[in-house]
């Protein structure tokens, strides 16, 4: 072989430059097909044209699940100019951009791109423009890629005996007594939205102002244990032809709901005040629907109470 490739070169250094040249491209064509082979469920994945909504996923961990079930963790990071909001009951925004670092490509995710795309957009998460989200997870049935590295989860510590709390009641003269009790005997909290009206209107905005009555036996904690938004009650809004929530209802907008006490007491009342974007506010939307704890932070007695509507009408003028 050697022999024959030297007189090639020899007597005709053309042909073998094309010889050459064609046996390159068939190894580069026979590559790419082996590594289709290895990777059937591989989809092209094309970003659309930026227009405000761009995220960054970042420092992706693939964890290991129950049966056919596998699970990848990450750091999010809303690079656009436009706040993203996505849900299975919600169309996604337009044109969502979304980038990968390194990481994808050592966990040999690169096939993946698009089922992750889309198993986000089905998810229920909400980032600001500029924020960064740790720990959001998505969830994939089938079998796990291969060739990826699990991240190690830490075994659970052993948990001790639910402590007593101590709360102070009065008794019939008036005095302070401490009475032992457990977070289940407190019951649970049970949130509703009790009244909606608006305060301020224009063909721009809306400002309404909504009642959270806590009408449940338990404390709700409204604000997380961390200083950051993301695990403090939230309110969502969408516009609706009627007063139901369909997958044609578009949102407008939301906000993280904070208190200077930060909690709401079994039988109390917080008020809020919440401007919307109504820009896109025909006659066929003229509904706003406002969604409490879309997010799921506080656990309730009864999670399917949490909506309330008003109906906003365009302006004609």
């Amino acid at each position: 072989m050697r022999v024959h490739v030297i007189v090639l070169i020899l007597i005709k250094p053309r042909a073998m430059l094309r010889k050459l040249i064609s046996l390159s491209i068939c190894l580069v064509f026979l590559s790419g097909l082996a590594k289709g082979q290895d990777d059937k469920d591989s989809v092209p994945f094309r970003n659309p044209k930026y227009i405000g909504y761009r995220l960054a996923l970042t420092d992706i961990e693939v964890k290991s699940g129950r049966n056919d079930q596998w699970q990848i963790s990450f750091t999010a990071i809303n690079t656009g100019r436009e706040d993203i909001i996505l849900g299975k009951s919600i169309a996604p925004p337009p044109s969502l951009v979304v980038n990968f670092d390194p990481s994808l490509e050592q966990l040999q995710l690169d096939g993946k791109m698009s089922d992750i795309r889309e198993q986000l957009l089905k998810s229920d998460f909400y980032i600001a423009a500029g924020d960064i989200k740790t720990g959001p997870k998505l969830q994939f049935t089938g079998k796990k890629p291969s060739n990826t590295q699990l991240a190690t989860t830490p075994a659970p510590e052993p948990q001790a005996d639910t402590p007593e709390v101590l709360t102070e009641k009065g008794n019939e003269s008036g005095e302070i007594v401490e009475t032992n009790t457990t977070p289940e005997e407190e019951g649970c909290p049970d949130l509703i939205i009790e009244k909606v009206q608006i305060l301020k209107k224009s063909k721009k905005w809306v400002t309404l102002e909504y009642t959270i009555y806590n009408q449940g036996a338990g404390t709700a904690y409204i604000e997380g244990p961390t200083k950051r938004d993301e695990d403090d009650l939230a309110i969502r809004a969408y516009m609706s032809r009627s007063e139901r929530l369909t997958r044609g209802s578009i949102t407008i907008g939301g906000d993280y709901l904070g208190s200077a006490r930060g909690i709401i007491p079994p039988g109390e009342r917080l008020v809020q005040k919440t401007r919307f974007d109504i820009r896109s506010l025909t006659k066929f939307t003229p509904v706003i629907i406002l969604e409490l704890d879309p997010y799921m932070t506080i656990t309730e007695c009864d999670e399917t109470n949490n909506k309330n509507h008003i109906q906003v009408l365009p302006d004609t003028n």
